[in-house]
């Protein structure tokens, strides 16, 4: 496994792609028969998951979104995601009861970088297929969505890249649920894109993956308040990696609207409890 989320203080899943479960606040485990599990997340009572059917995936495979109560192993089929050449990951985003977001992100080094975007405003009883909000054909070479993120009322952020020479990010916003964007607006300066995160409406997180690896590397972490629009660096992170460089940030996330973490690299925790303003490290090491 390679994930864990917990629904209540009690209740877990470690996922991806076997499935574990604890019911006791993660003193015991018991495994779960289960397809691969390739992405799961908790709202309200329900637990909602994306499961597969075939260990070629991420690939050309066939995916289901299914939904549980929490605590429950008796998953009901939401919606069966219609085959098609998504090479990379899936990944669920919930918002509230009702929205449900389902990004499958196209292969970047494959040479296909646009995503597709399967959504349900109605908690998985109807979907609809979006196309990649990023994906501009006036922009070469190529160009599509890293990671997606949510707020309440409607509120969605794409991260976007454009494979150039250097690489260029952006991002895009909507205020309702995905049908209608903003234009694209660019990351400042040399800032990279790794992963987005949105505590509320308007405001934007951006973490950025190391830069190198075989000494010291610096990730940042950078906030906007009006949608985009400006942009201050919150944290610049430097260490020595003690594993292979990273692709991507590690983790970045809000457990609600002022509390949020960061993982730019395999040594530090970076904590907000003010919406994203200010910041504070905890060291760890791994191995």
């Amino acid at each position: 496994v390679s994930h864990i989320r917990f629904a209540t203080p009690s209740i877990g899943y470690l996922f991806g792609p076997a499935l574990f479960m604890t019911v006791d606040g993660g003193e015991t485990w018991q495994q779960l028969d289960s397809p691969p599990v390739e992405s799961l997340e908790a709202t309200g009572g329900d637990v909602v998951r994306v499961v597969y059917d075939q260990t070629g995936c991420p690939g050309p495979c066939n995916r289901t979104v299914e939904e549980a109560p929490v605590g429950s192993d008796a998953w009901q089929t939401l919606y069966q995601i219609p085959q098609g050449a998504f090479l990379d990951t899936a990944t669920l985003i919930l918002q509230g009861s009702q929205t449900i977001y389902l990004p499958i992100y196209g292969n970047l080094a494959g040479g296909e970088p646009e995503s597709t975007l399967f959504r349900s405003l109605d908690g998985g009883q109807s979907w609809q297929q979006l196309a990649d909000p990023c994906a501009d054909a006036s922009i070469p070479p190529m160009s599509g969505a890293m990671d997606f993120a949510s707020a309440p009322g409607g509120y969605l952020a794409a991260l976007c890249y454009s494979l150039s020479d250097p690489m260029t990010w952006a991002v895009m916003t909507s205020h309702d649920s995905g049908t209608v964007w903003a234009p694209r607006l660019p990351l400042p300066g040399s800032s990279d894109g790794g992963l987005i995160a949105v505590p509320s409406p308007g405001t934007l997180v951006v973490g950025s993956p190391p830069t190198s690896g075989g000494g010291p590397v610096t990730s940042t972490l950078s906030v906007s308040t009006d949608g985009g629009s400006d942009w201050e660096t919150a944290v610049t992170d430097q260490v020595n990696l003690t594993a292979t460089p990273l692709g991507t940030s590690l983790w970045l996330g809000f457990e609600d609207a002022m509390t949020g973490r960061w993982m730019g690299d395999d040594q530090t925790i970076w904590t907000t409890t003010d919406g994203g303003t200010d910041w504070t490290a905890r060291s760890f090491a791994i191995g």
